[in-house]
């Protein structure tokens, strides 16, 4: 039996978040951030209240490789999601969860199994993931980069791929805030273009040469 926060807003969205003794820091960071961003918007209503059940548990998921029997799952192209369905709000905390424990710099749906429009990404130095949801990218720079990748989803491998260096974006965050026009560059942009392409079914052996193979 652990305790939870339930959130109520009149913006026809609601959100159940664990808050038992175990969150990671950064989880009591986020919960913050989504609180102050709520009780910033005029017309969103806020009720908390505490109470306690049966804690439901967040799942960690395996990751889908090409090597996998459901690896068809990892070519198909994502739906977008609505974030005030329930069952879409376990699946976005699976991902979550999910990119927040393994080494990477994202995780897209896909490779969770899920054919939702959505992928994590994740900062290398404080661990931070963030959600991206439901992503359009408005704008690309010309100048691009050659850079080595490597993906969860083909195991030991690189690629060289070429990427634009810059980009524009818009996107829903796990809180339901729409992001619009941000600008990621460097290995952010990188990432986000890589994660992007896993929504469409693409993976980086489609995007570039293999600079690694291992020894079997």
């Amino acid at each position: 039996m652990h305790p939870f926060l339930y959130l109520s807003l009149s913006l026809r969205e609601s959100f159940r978040i664990d808050a038992s003794c175990g969150l990671p820091h950064w989880d009591y960071i986020q919960l913050t951030l989504y609180l102050e961003a709520a009780l910033s918007l005029p017309s969103t209503a806020v009720i908390l209240r505490l109470a306690t059940t049966n804690s439901q548990r967040m799942s960690i998921r395996d990751v889908i490789n090409v090597f996998s029997k459901n690896s068809y799952i990892l070519r198909k192209k994502t739906r977008p999601l609505n974030l005030a369905n329930m069952n879409v709000q376990a699946e976005v905390k699976d991902l979550f969860h999910t990119a927040k424990a393994l080494q990477c710099l994202g995780l897209a749906a896909p490779q969770i199994g899920s054919q939702l429009r959505m992928f994590a990404m994740k900062d290398p130095f404080t661990g931070l993931v963030e959600m991206v949801i439901n992503p359009v990218v408005v704008k690309k720079s010309r100048e691009t980069l050659v850079d080595e990748e490597q993906c969860l989803s083909i195991p030991k491998y690189a690629f060289l791929v070429n990427r634009s260096k810059y980009i524009t974006v818009n996107y829903t965050d796990n809180y339901g805030n729409r992001i619009s026009n941000r600008t990621f560059e460097g290995l952010d942009a990188r990432v986000f273009q890589h994660e992007f392409d896993h929504l469409d079914g693409i993976l980086a052996s489609d995007r570039g040469s293999v600079v690694h193979v291992p020894y079997f």
